[in-house]
């Protein structure tokens, strides 16, 4: 089955094109990737001499009893190159992982400033940790793959072809006897990891069911304490890791069982090695010093054959995670700046809906044919039941997503033909779900102006009532707020997300259940301070409180995604059978209620 939220498929991957893609992007060190070639031969051939030197000291020096200083000699050669070999590789090493590094470092950075340019269409398709995953993890696994796998099968193929040169030239029969076989041996080695490969996957699930379920009991911790659910929630836990255990413990024995007889196969080979190596040597057809060298080229050869059996392993879950990366990378964003897009430094901030038609899925709008003018410094107030698309009315007008049919107009201009730049920065929002990034008070008001000083930020918190609970605070402005403002209340945060707001200084301004988690006293505080912001700019507003948008110099009505009524409160109320004054009466009535008990 393939993971949630993607279309990648670990077992339909083209390995090859996705590997030369990610090579693709070391072309701009190719000079680094040449001297890193080089130091793999270079390291390859004098990996190869000591073997060779083995069988001139036994057959040249220790089987005659040659003189002293030539076991001296030979002993100084062999360590020599070893102390060589160990140097380029150190030297290789530092350079793939500094190489790898900052491969992974640029693809992260590729992937991050991409997601920037994607469109909330895209995030509402996945979930926050699938997104984390292709920056973290799957980037992560890029960097281990780029670092120590490649070059080892780059190193391992040269090894393999040189080391089959010199089997072939030492003793050609012995050579048959060692290469033959190793199609068989990798072919069982890979049948092998397949039938494990499955057993990991598997696994793998498990061990991910287990992280999701420990991310979500640990997240809702307060919910689990508050209806003393903690026995029920241990029992989950115990049904999820008994998986865990079973696939692990399954997993284990297996491997316990294949490993061992796949290298006592492997054995073979060296095991005839010795035996007819043995019957030359008795025959006189071949010197101890020959044999010797041979059976360490027989290692490396086997050593090499092993590491294309793993290749498949090594590869499948780096290739996937690649995939994964670039499935981000190919994504296009749902909105971009048309061709002849149009410069709007200066927004006067009068907003015409005609006709508008739109849906989070195309064939079941949430907007129906909605048409509506507000001329430049008016309050527009958006009421209407649950679900009525007064979220969704401000989404598409700070154009967050496109609509299907129809134009939304500022100063006359198609939205579709404004430079988002200039739109987004001429807008200000205050949401219903406030958010505030970890960090301090200050450094949150003064979000999106960077240059603001801390007089700009004190006049922002005033105006928005936000001051005086800051200065009570031990820090003041340079209080951390914690992750998502975590430390601070529900009305508090409010505060600093409309002072964040007004320091922005928009030409059109947002407010969306901007006082909904504020008591009365503090609500009529922010009423005053907002309604000194809204002058001369265009406002539109969504309340809880319709009280609050008695002042509004329009009202828009909102059912179903339709304009029902549009008109001033005194206009709407007089309605006797109107929708708007429907809603009066109900809140006034649950208001009552709420003030007898």
């Amino acid at each position: 089955m393939l993971e949630e939220n993607t279309r990648v498929c670990p077992v339909c991957i083209e390995k090859s094109k996705t590997f030369l893609r990610l090579l693709l992007l070391a072309r701009p060190y190719w000079r680094r990737l040449i001297l890193l070639v080089l130091l793999m031969v270079a390291g390859t051939g004098i990996s190869m001499v000591p073997p060779y030197l083995y069988k001139v000291l036994i057959d040249d020096v220790l089987l005659p009893r040659a003189h002293p200083d030539w076991l001296l000699l030979l002993v100084a050669g062999i360590y020599g190159m070893q102390v060589l070999g160990s140097g380029i590789g150190a030297i290789r090493e530092c350079l793939n992982a500094e190489l790898g590094a900052r491969i992974a470092s640029e693809l992260r950075g590729r992937v991050y400033r991409h997601l920037q340019t994607l469109s909330l269409g895209y995030y509402d398709k996945q979930k926050i940790g699938n997104v984390m995953d292709r920056v973290g993890r799957d980037a992560g696994n890029l960097q281990h793959f780029l670092v120590h796998h490649v070059d080892y099968l780059v190193i391992q193929a040269l090894q393999f072809a040189v080391v089959s040169v010199i089997l072939l030239a030492l003793n050609w029969r012995l050579a048959l006897i060692v290469i033959v076989p190793m199609p068989f041996a990798v072919a069982a080695f890979r049948w092998v990891l397949r039938m494990l490969i499955r057993r990991w996957r598997r696994m793998w699930d498990v061990t991910t069911r287990l992280t999701s379920f420990l991310n979500d009991s640990i997240s809702g911790v307060r919910v689990i304490k508050a209806f003393g659910s903690e026995p029920v929630e241990l029992r989950k836990f115990e049904r999820r890791n008994r998986d865990v255990y079973e696939y692990s413990s399954d997993l284990g024995q297996i491997e316990a069982v294949l490993w061992p007889m796949l290298m006592l196969l492997m054995e073979i080979v060296t095991v005839l090695i010795w035996f007819f190596g043995g019957r030359g040597i008795l025959g006189g057809e071949m010197t101890l010093g020959t044999l010797t060298a041979y059976m360490f080229y027989v290692s490396r050869f086997v050593q090499s054959a092993q590491s294309f059996g793993f290749f498949g392993r090594m590869t499948t879950q780096s290739m996937t995670s690649a995939e994964r990366v670039f499935e981000v990378l190919d994504e296009k964003p749902e909105i971009e700046d048309a061709e002849d897009a149009v410069p709007m430094p200066r927004i006067e901030g009068r907003i015409e809906f005609r006709d508008v038609v739109f849906g989070y899925d195309r064939f079941k709008p949430v907007i129906k044919k909605l048409s509506f003018t507000v001329e430049p410094g008016q309050m527009l107030g958006l009421v209407g039941p649950s679900g009525a698309g007064k979220s969704t009315t401000i989404n598409i007008l700070a154009r967050l997503y496109d609509v299907q049919e129809g134009q939304i107009l500022i100063d006359g201009v198609d939205i579709k033909k404004i430079r988002q730049a200039d739109l987004r920065s001429q807008i200000g929002v205050v949401l219903q779900e406030t958010f505030l990034f970890s960090g301090t008070i200050g450094e949150n008001i003064a979000y999106g102006r960077s240059d603001a000083s801390r007089t700009d930020i004190l006049r922002a918190a005033t105006a928005a009532c936000a001051h005086d609970f800051i200065m009570r605070l031990p820090d003041g402005y340079d209080t951390d707020v914690g992750e998502k403002g975590g430390k601070l209340s529900g009305g508090e945060k409010q505060r600093i997300a409309i002072a964040r707001a007004i320091l922005h200084d928009p030409r059109i301004l947002i407010l969306d259940e901007a006082t909904s988690s504020v008591d009365t006293e503090t609500e009529n505080q922010i009423q005053k301070g907002l309604k000194r912001l809204i002058q001369g700019r265009t406002t539109i507003a969504i309340a809880h409180r319709l009280s609050t948008l008695r002042h509004a110099n329009m009202l828009l009505v909102l059912e179903k995604g339709e304009k029902v009524e549009m008109g001033t409160h005194d206009e709407l109320m007089v309605k006797e059978k109107g929708a708007y004054r429907k809603l009066v009466e109900m809140q006034t009535e649950w208001s009552k209620i709420i003030a007898y008990r």
